[in-house]
C-alpha cells in the first residue's frame, strides 16, 4: 500500500497500492474488509490518493505519469490528467476544490482545473524530482518538496518562489514528504538521516531535529485536534512526539 487518504468526516478511509486498485474502507466496520474495490485504469503503481474537499471524489495518481479524478460512488474515472513526462508522485487539491496540483519525477508541478481538466500552469524551475506537494489552509501557498534536499514554498497564483527549507537530506528517494504544522506556522518533513525536521515557515530556519528512528522518515504529518506530530519511517515504526 502506497498512501491513504480520510474523508472530511473522517468515516471513510480510501487506500492505493502497486496492484493498481483504489480500495474504499469504511471505518466504523468491524470486519475491517473493502467496501469498494475500484478499477482505477492507471496502468501500474498508484503512488498517491489525495481526498476532494467534498468527499465523493478522490484524485489518484502514479506510474503511468497520469492522475485521475474518480467519483467515489461509481468507480468512474471523470477525468485524466495528462502532461507529465514521469511518474506522478504526488497531487494536492485547493481548498474549495477548483484545483488540482501535481508533482512528478520529470522535476515539474502541474496545476489542472478540475471542471476541464486542462493544465493552466506548470513550474520547472530547477527543481528536483518531486517527492510531495502540500497546500496552506488558504489555498495560496504551495509546499514543494524534491530530490535535491530542498523543499520549497511557491506562490500559487504568481507561481515565484517564496521560501526554501534545508537541511534535511532527501537525495535518492522519491517518497521523503514534508507539509504543513499547526497554523502553517511551521514546516514539518523527514529526512533520510531519520530525523524529522521543522522549519519557521516564514524565514525558512530550522528550528528542531528530532532523532529518534532507525531508517529514513519518510513522511511527518501534524494532527491539529491532537496537538502532536506522528512520522513514519523504514524501520518500521510510527512515533508520536509532544507539541
Amino acid at each position: 500500500m502506497w498512501d491513504i487518504a480520510s474523508s472530511p468526516d473522517g468515516s471513510v478511509l480510501v487506500s492505493v497500492s502497486a496492484d493498481a486498485s483504489v480500495k474504499v474502507w469504511r471505518v466504523d466496520d468491524v470486519e475491517h474488509t473493502a467496501i469498494s474495490d475500484i478499477a482505477s485504469s492507471h496502468e501500474g503503481d498508484i503512488y498517491a490518493v489525495v481526498m476532494h474537499p467534498g468527499g465523493k471524489h478522490v484524485v489518484t495518481c502514479g506510474l503511468d505519469r497520469t492522475a485521475k479524478l474518480i467519483d467515489l460512488h461509481t468507480g468512474v474515472v471523470l477525468k485524466t490528467l495528462t502532461g507529465h513526462a514521469a511518474s506522478v508522485t504526488d497531487a494536492c487539491i485547493n481548498p474549495i476544490g477548483n484545483l488540482v496540483v501535481t508533482g512528478s519525477k520529470d522535476a515539474t508541478v502541474k496545476f489542472y482545473d478540475v471542471s476541464s481538466g486542462t493544465c493552466i500552469k506548470t513550474l520547472s524551475k530547477s527543481l528536483g524530482e518531486i517527492s510531495s506537494l502540500a497546500l496552506n489552509a488558504q489555498g495560496d501557498k504551495l509546499l514543494a518538496g524534491s530530490t535535491d534536499s530542498c523543499n520549497r514554498l511557491f506562490d500559487v497564483r504568481a507561481g515565484g518562489a517564496l521560501q526554501r527549507y534545508k537541511g534535511h537530506q532527501n537525495s535518492r528517494l522519491s517518497f521523503v514528504r514534508a507539509g504543513f504544522g499547526p497554523a502553517d506556522a511551521l514546516v514539518v518533513g523527514g529526512s533520510e538521516d531519520g530525523r524529522v525536521f521543522l522549519w519557521d515557515t516564514e524565514s525558512g530556519g530550522v528550528l528542531g531535529k528530532m532523532a529518534g528512528h532507525g531508517g529514513p522518515v519518510f513522511s511527518a504529518v501534524w494532527c491539529d485536534a491532537a496537538g502532536r506530530l506522528a512520522s513514519c519511517s523504514d524501520d518500521g515504526t510510527v512515533r508520536l512526539w509532544g507539541a
